[in-house]
C-alpha cells in the first residue's frame, strides 16, 4: 500500500484528503502518461476527476496537471484547447485547480491564456475568476508579477490589459510602495488603455487593509488628482475608485459630496452601486442618509445604478431607522424625474423591489398612498396610479388611508382627496376599500358621512352597483360600530333602490336595432375576429411543427402520431372578466371628461 493509506475491513482509508488526491493523481499520471503525454487526453482525464471534487479544498485534477507540467506547459495547452473549441470554463476550472500546485509559470503563457479566454467569456460574470486565481498565485511569486507587468505592456491589448492590474495588486502584498509606483507609472502612460487600468488599480490599492496610513495617503492624493482629469474615462474611473473606498475611508467624503451636490452623475451612479454592495459598511460610517438624499438626483437613464439603488432601499426598509429617508428619497426622485421622456420604464418597474417591500408594510404604505394622492406634484399621483394599476392586475390587496393624515384634513382637503381617488384609481375594489377606510377618521358623522355617502352611492355605486352593494354589505357585517353598520347598509340600500328604479323604466325600442341587423353585425364581427386570430397564429411555432386539420365543431381533441390515434381530451372554455364602469359603457366621452375634471381638480374648489 502507498504511504499515507491503509486497508481497514476491505476499504482503503487515507490520512487526509491531500494524501488521497496525491496518490490518485500520481496513479493516473503513471497509468496514462508515464511515456508520452497527449494534451487532449490529459485534460479529459483531469476533467473527469474535477467533476467529482467541485468545492473541495484540495483537488486531484489540479495535482494531475501539475505532475504533467514538468513536461508540458499547462497554460499554453489550455489556451490551445480554448481556441480549438473546447468549453472555455471547463478548461479555466482545470487551470484554476492546478495553480496551487504549480511552482513555475511562463509569463507569455499567462498572457496567451487570458487572450484566448477573452472573447468566449466577454459577457460572463465569471470571466474574471481565472484572473483572481492567477493573482493569488502571483502574490507568492512577486518577481513573476513584475515580469508579467512588463511583458503585458509590450503588446498591450484590451483582452490582456487586466493583467496589468492583477500583477500590481499581487505585488502589493509583499511590496506596497513598489506596487503604488507601478500603478502611478501606468496612469502616466500615453497609452489611454494603460492609464485607465492604472486608475482602476489605484482604486484597488485603496482597499488594502494592511497598508500603512502614510502609503494609503499617497494613493488618495493620486486618485484625488485624477478626479480632476480632463479625460472623461480617467475621471470616471477615478470617481469609481474613490466611491468604491468610501465605505472604509473618509478621505474622499468632502470632494465626493461636493460633486454629488452639483448633480455629478458619475458620482451618483458609483454611490448607488456602493450602497448596493457595501450597505452595512456605509451604515456603520453613518453616511447612508446623506447619500440617499443626494441620490434623488440620479437620472433615470442610468438603469443599472437605479436598479442597485432600488435594491439598497428595499433592504433599508427592514430597518425602522431608515424608513422615513427611503420614503423621502423615493418621493423626491419621482418629483425630479417622474415625467421625463427618458423614463421608458415606469416607476413600478424601476423601483419594483422597494415598492414590493412597501406594500408589505401596511402602515408605511398607507401613509405614502395618502401623501401621494394629496400631493401638489402631479408626478406623485401619476406614479401611484401606475403602481395601483399593476397591483390590481397582480394581486388583490386591501388599501386604506393613513388615519393620522385623515384626522388632519379639512373638509376641502377631504373633498380633494375623494376627487383624486376618482380621477386616478381605476379598480373598483381599490376605490371601495379606500373609501371605507375613511370611517377610521375622527368626527365621522360630521366630517366623513356626507362625503362618503356621495362617494359610495353617487360615484362608485353608480358605476359598479352590484359589486359595490356586495362589498358594503360584507363590510357592514364586519363593523363593530352600530352607526357604521347602519350607514353602510343604508348606502347599499340606496344603490339597490336606484338600480331597481332604473331597471323598471321601459326600454325605448325605437333606439334598438332590428334583430336581423344585430345578427348581421354579430356575424360580421365574429368573422372579423376569426380572421384576426388566423392571421396572428400564422407565426405560431405550433403551426410550423404540427399539421392542422380544420373541423366544424367539437368538444374534444386528439393526436395522431406514428399511425396511432391518441386518447381524446375534453376542450374547456377559458374566460376572464373585469368590471367596466357603467358611465364608460353609456357615455365614454362624457366619462372621460368627468374623469379629467377629477384629475385636474384643485384644493378648495367647490
Amino acid at each position: 500500500m502507498p504511504i499515507g493509506c491503509k486497508l481497514v475491513d476491505g476499504a482503503i482509508e487515507f490520512e487526509s484528503l491531500e494524501v488521497r488526491n496525491s496518490i490518485v493523481a500520481a496513479a493516473a499520471y503513471d497509468h496514462y502518461f508515464s511515456s508520452d503525454i497527449d494534451s487532449n487526453a490529459l485534460f479529459e482525464h483531469a476533467f473527469g476527476l474535477w467533476r467529482h471534487e467541485i468545492g473541495h479544498n484540495d483537488q486531484a485534477s489540479g495535482r494531475l496537471l501539475a505532475l504533467a507540467a514538468v513536461s508540458v506547459d499547462v497554460l499554453s495547452v489550455g489556451a490551445q484547447q480554448i481556441r480549438s473549441g473546447k468549453d472555455v470554463f471547463d478548461i479555466l476550472h482545470l487551470i484554476e485547480a492546478a495553480l496551487p500546485y504549480l511552482n513555475i509559470l511562463d509569463v507569455q503563457s499567462i498572457i496567451d491564456l487570458i487572450a484566448a479566454k477573452y472573447e468566449p467569456t466577454k459577457s460572463d460574470m465569471l470571466a474574471g475568476a481565472i484572473n483572481g486565481a492567477l493573482e493569488r498565485w502571483l502574490e507568492k511569486h512577486p518577481k513573476v508579477a513584475i515580469k508579467l507587468h512588463a511583458k503585458t505592456q509590450e503588446s498591450l491589448a484590451e483582452a490582456t490589459s487586466s493583467l496589468l492590474g492583477n500583477a500590481i495588486i499581487a505585488l502589493s502584498k509583499s511590496d506596497y510602495s513598489a506596487a503604488v509606483a507601478m500603478a502611478k507609472g501606468d496612469v502616466r502612460s500615453s497609452v489611454h488603455m494603460q492609464a485607465q487600468v492604472g486608475t482602476w488599480t489605484l482604486g484597488r490599492l485603496l482597499l488594502d487593509e494592511n497598508a500603512a496610513p502614510k502609503e494609503i495617503n499617497v494613493v488618495v492624493d493620486a486618485v484625488t488628482n485624477l478626479i480632476e482629469s480632463n479625460l472623461p474615462e480617467i475621471r470616471s474611473e477615478a470617481i469609481r475608485a474613490a466611491v468604491g473606498a468610501m465605505h472604509g475611508l473618509a478621505a474622499f467624503d468632502e470632494l465626493l459630496l461636493r460633486l454629488a451636490e452639483s448633480g455629478d452623475q458619475d458620482v451618483l451612479c458609483a454611490a448607488a452601486n456602493a450602497l448596493f454592495f457595501k450597505s452595512k459598511e456605509i451604515q456603520a460610517r453613518g453616511i447612508t442618509q446623506r447619500w440617499l438624499q443626494l441620490l434623488s438626483a440620479l437620472k433615470p437613464e442610468f438603469k443599472g445604478a437605479i436598479r442597485n439603488l432600488d435594491w439598497a432601499m428595499s433592504k433599508l426598509l427592514s430597518e425602522p431607522g431608515y424608513v422615513d429617508i427611503v420614503l423621502s428619497t423615493l418621493s423626491q426622485w419621482i418629483a425630479n424625474h417622474g415625467q421625463q421622456p427618458a423614463v421608458d420604464s415606469g416607476i413600478a418597474d424601476l423601483f419594483d423591489d422597494t415598492i414590493r417591500v412597501l406594500l408589505s408594510l401596511d402602515g408605511t404604505w398607507s401613509l405614502l398612498l395618502t401623501d401621494w394622492l394629496l400631493s401638489e406634484r402631479r408626478e406623485h399621483v401619476l406614479a401611484l396610479e401606475e403602481i395601483l394599476t399593476q397591483l390590481s392586475i397582480q394581486a388583490a390587496k386591501e388599501l386604506s388611508f393613513d388615519k393620522g393624515r385623515l384626522d388632519q384634513l379639512s373638509g376641502g382637503d377631504l373633498l380633494f382627496l375623494a376627487r383624486r381617488m376618482l380621477g386616478y384609481i381605476h379598480d373598483r375594489a381599490q376605490l371601495t376599500s379606500l373609501a371605507l377606510s375613511m370611517l377610521q377618521s375622527r368626527d365621522v358623522e360630521e366630517r366623513i358621512y356626507p362625503l362618503l355617502r356621495a362617494l359610495l352611492v353617487d360615484e362608485i355605486g353608480y358605476d359598479y352597483p352590484g359589486s359595490t352593494v356586495d362589498a358594503l354589505c360584507k363590510a357592514a357585517d364586519e363593523m363593530a360600530s352600530v352607526s357604521h353598520r347602519d350607514f353602510l347598509r343604508a348606502a347599499a340600500e340606496a344603490i339597490s333602490s336606484a338600480l331597481e328604479l332604473q331597471r323598471a323604466l321601459p326600454s325605448i325600442n325605437e333606439l334598438r336595432p332590428p334583430a336581423s341587423l344585430r345578427r348581421l353585425l354579430s356575424r360580421a364581427r365574429a368573422k372579423q375576429m376569426a380572421n384576426s386570430r388566423e392571421e396572428a397564429s400564422k407565426g405560431s411555432i405550433w403551426r410550423q411543427i404540427a399539421t392542422e386539420i380544420p373541423i366544424k365543431a367539437g368538444m374534444g381533441t386528439f393526436s395522431y402520431r406514428d399511425s396511432v390515434y391518441g386518447s381524446s381530451m375534453k376542450l374547456s372554455s377559458i374566460s376572464h372578466s373585469f368590471e367596466l364602469p357603467r358611465r364608460e359603457v353609456f357615455d365614454p366621452i362624457g366619462n372621460s371628461l368627468r374623469r379629467l375634471g377629477f384629475r385636474i381638480a384643485k384644493r378648495d374648489e367647490p
